[in-house]
């Protein structure tokens, strides 16, 4: 048997398998990609899957000889693959034995593989509904940086993402110092009914940079399909697919921490902003905070640190009403700063012991304060 293709697009899709798989994995059949050919079709698949997510990647091939399948670990063939350098590149498979040559030259490499029935199946390209994939792949990248990496913690140590009228509306994270909700929806009550135009999934946080990396192969016009089930979320297009299994933990109630979008407020430029809030940052305090000054037409921040000195930076800003004084994380408010690019964002504010709102034109991110 024998398969031959061009080299990019089959590196490609061994490399984002080998993202999946787990190569400690107590499974020894889970450290493996599952490679699969089909001579009617002259499709090359590559698949593979961990405990949270799997994926299918199809590349076309020049020529396929027979029908067959085998399991191989995908790193070492992607290795195999790319010393061939760019052009085509000729499998042949003899018993346990892959060859892999670059056509053309006389170049030749070999590694076994294994022809025991696989536990890796393949997986279909979804089919309920299409959505945009630009939009998807932007509201799960904003709020990334918000979702906690804290394992033992599954119902934060993940993302909301809320399907409504056969598109992606809002994705909401947090990590208990900060919270994003891009977009704009309410989390469906507990009991409710999915249906196939709106529903709410939990995803891990292992699969989420997979979904942005799907996302951005497509052009910003171009959607994706999406499918799912109670036990996962599938996503995919033409040459790829991607299942997420859906966490089974309840998301904190995070409407609950949003405050009202009143009160005091300044709107605050918001790249500037975040550079002051990174420089004071530089010399935070022992537990990383700075201090946020607002108040006679001026936006300061400060950190203070005994060991590494001080770090104070300004801006003027039009703010008349009573003085505001409160320390936050400088790294966490500086990421809120950093979910969107508008050229002003709104901060919303009531005192030194409440949550900091800054309220961008489609996003919130809520800071949580702290004693210094």
């Amino acid at each position: 048997m024998q398969i031959i293709c061009e080299s990019k697009p089959l590196l490609a899709a061994l490399n984002a398998v080998s993202k999946i798989v787990d190569p400690k994995s107590a499974m020894p059949a889970l450290s493996l990609a599952l490679f699969s050919f089909d001579d009617s079709t002259k499709t090359v698949r590559v698949s593979g899957k961990s405990h949270d997510c799997a994926m299918t990647r199809a590349v076309t091939a020049e020529d396929v000889e027979e029908c067959g399948a085998f399991m191989v670990e995908p790193r070492d063939l992607a290795s195999r693959v790319s010393a061939c350098g760019t052009g085509s590149v000729r499998l042949v498979v003899d018993g346990t034995k892959l060859s892999v040559f670059a056509q053309g030259t006389r170049r030749r490499f070999a590694l076994r593989i294994i022809n025991d029935e696989s536990p890796i199946k393949e997986l279909d390209q979804p089919s309920l509904f299409e959505t945009s994939a630009a939009k998807l792949g932007d509201y799960v990248r904003s709020a990334m940086a918000s979702v906690s990496l804290d394992v033992t913690r599954p119902h934060v140590n993940s993302m909301l993402l809320m399907f409504r009228e056969r598109s992606i509306a809002c994705a909401v994270s947090t990590n208990g110092h900060w919270l994003t909700k891009i977009g704009d929806a309410t989390k469906r009550k507990k009991g409710s009914k999915d249906s196939v135009d709106s529903f709410d999934v939990l995803i891990g946080a292992p699969g989420l940079a997979s979904i942005v990396k799907l996302c951005d192969e497509l052009g910003s016009d171009e959607d994706i399909s999406v499918d799912y089930d109670s036990k996962a979320l599938r996503i995919g297009h033409a040459s790829a697919t991607l299942e997420l299994r859906i966490v089974d933990a309840e998301f904190p109630p995070f409407e609950a921490v949003i405050p009202p979008l009143k009160g005091k407020m300044v709107a605050m430029p918001r790249a500037r902003t975040r550079d002051m809030v990174s420089s004071a940052a530089v010399a935070p305090n022992q537990h990383g905070g700075i201090t946020i000054e607002i108040g006679d037409g001026e936006l300061a921040a400060r950190g203070v640190n005994p060991e590494k000195g001080e770090a104070y930076d300004v801006e003027a800003v039009t703010y008349d009403g009573d003085k505001y004084v409160a320390g936050f994380g400088g790294k966490y408010l500086a990421d809120a700063l950093s979910i969107g690019e508008d050229d002003e964002v709104e901060a919303y504010f009531a005192n030194e012991l409440s949550p900091l709102a800054l309220k961008y034109a489609d996003r919130i991110a809520v800071v949580m304060p702290m004693k210094l």
